[in-house]
């Protein structure tokens, strides 16, 4: 699509379907970059308007009434505490900063229809590649230079934070972010959640236990042989939670040096191979100098 033919597209968009306007998403993206940014606000609010808002917003930002049945289905505890890191594709982190650091920000939230009280809560409250933030929202770059991670703040089940999620995610979204491989979503509890709580550690280790080759089968591609062996991360250890169980069975975490025991045999035996194999690495890099 040239220079006329995006514009043509865009004074007719009426008689376009939505599935039609979806399909030239990415040139209209590709042509984003070059104008200016009235004109870009001008051209999403258009597409606001004729997609389909399922499509552009999550549908939660004044929906007391389906925060209420969420709640009451998924009896989230109160005091449960959580965070995500949101990784997403196809969007630098420079891009993110730049949008942020400018006044755009403000007009891209009311463009996207987010509340005002939740787009001056997540823009006071963001920071770039900062460490022991838990109480920002902290944008980081990834693996590689195009893709970008969102990390929240320390929320809990309240449509506050909840929204503050669905805000983050729409704006990203509206950026052009993508998933593909070597992207995902982290959802980390607080361990003052689990600590001293046998029933909760119990129940957690059972899920897992129960649902985890269901698990990879969801996050890996089709025919896609589950991994025996830790690369980086995300190791299967059924086999250890029952091994666990078998050999010792309590879970009280009442020490650091229980929750020491407990963790290097649910997880961190399975990285010893990558751990002593990196210690190898650095020892014979050392030597050579």
């Amino acid at each position: 699509m040239n220079w006329e033919e995006f514009e043509d597209f865009f004074k007719t968009i009426n008689k376009y379907t939505e599935q039609e306007i979806i399909k030239q998403m990415p040139e209209i993206k590709k042509h984003f970059q070059y104008l200016p940014w009235n004109s870009v606000k001008e051209k999403i609010k258009r597409i606001v308007k004729y997609f389909d808002k399922k499509k552009i917003l999550y549908e939660l930002f004044k929906d007391e009434e389906k925060f209420s049945w969420w709640g009451e289905k998924l009896d989230i505890p109160e005091r449960l505490k959580f965070g995500l890191e949101i990784e997403v594709g196809d969007l630098p982190l420079d891009k993110i900063k730049y949008i942020f650091k400018s006044k755009a920000i403000v007009d891209i939230m009311k463009t996207l229809q987010v509340p005002d009280s939740i787009a001056k809560k997540i823009i006071k409250n963001s920071v770039f590649e900062k460490k022991n933030e838990y109480n920002k929202w902290n944008f980081s770059p990834e693996a590689t230079s195009d893709e970008s991670e969102a990390s929240s703040p320390i929320f809990t089940n309240k449509l506050e934070d909840l929204n503050q999620i669905v805000a983050i995610c729409t704006l990203l979204k509206a950026m052009g972010a993508t998933k593909h491989g070597g992207t995902g979503l982290h959802i980390n509890i607080g361990v003052d959640y689990l600590e001293c709580n046998k029933n909760a550690i119990d129940n957690v280790l059972k899920i897992w236990e129960e649902c985890e080759e269901l698990l990879f089968k969801m996050a890996n591609k089709e025919g896609e042989v589950i991994r025996t062996m830790a690369r980086d991360m995300a190791v299967p250890i059924k086999e250890n939670i029952q091994n666990f169980h078998e050999s010792d069975g309590s879970v009280t975490l009442n020490t650091e040096e229980e929750m020491e025991r407990f963790l290097y045999q649910i997880q961190a035996k399975n990285r010893m191979r990558d751990i002593v194999s990196w210690s190898h690495l650095w020892l014979r890099r050392k030597f050579r100098r």
